[in-house]
């Protein structure tokens, strides 16, 4: 196969991915680290040396968590996104597709499935103090076909 026929497939495929990611992209949200679920080829073995190396640098650099490039990606229910929005102050729901001001929902513990994030996550657990252990995710409809990736 030559070069530029690899090349059109291959960003094919990657047009593909992009669109049905954006077409089950719900919002993104501050989330309770206690809420934060992991499992699959998410929850791949915890290596504590990389949680470790992760806690020193969130001290000598801060809990970086706002910055897309930090936020992860988790799977949830229209259902359960609607009753925790329900649940959260009136501009949630508006605030929940803004570049900047994401609102706080409240989940129960394993609403979410989170998938990747695994060790930022234990880190920043033994990190960050009450009321600032939380994390910014990017919430994607459960059961919807998409090639959701980092």
């Amino acid at each position: 196969m030559d070069v530029q026929l690899q090349q059109t497939f291959a960003e094919a495929s990657e047009q593909d991915r992009i669109t049905k990611e954006v077409g089950s992209y719900l919002g993104t949200a501050r989330i309770d680290l206690d809420t934060l679920h992991f499992s699959g080829s998410a929850s791949r073995r915890l290596r504590p040396k990389n949680v470790a190396r992760l806690v020193k640098i969130f001290k000598t650099q801060g809990c970086l968590r706002c910055h897309p490039d930090h936020h992860i990606k988790a799977k949830i229910s229209r259902q359960r996104l609607d009753e925790a929005l329900r649940l959260a102050d009136q501009t949630a729901a508006d605030r929940l597709l803004s570049a900047t001001e994401h609102p706080e929902l409240v989940l129960a513990p394993g609403t979410l499935v989170c998938l990747f994030g695994l060790h930022r996550i234990e880190a920043a657990k033994q990190y960050l103090e009450h009321p600032s252990r939380w994390w910014t995710v990017r919430l994607y409809e459960e059961g919807q076909s998409c090639a959701v990736t980092r």
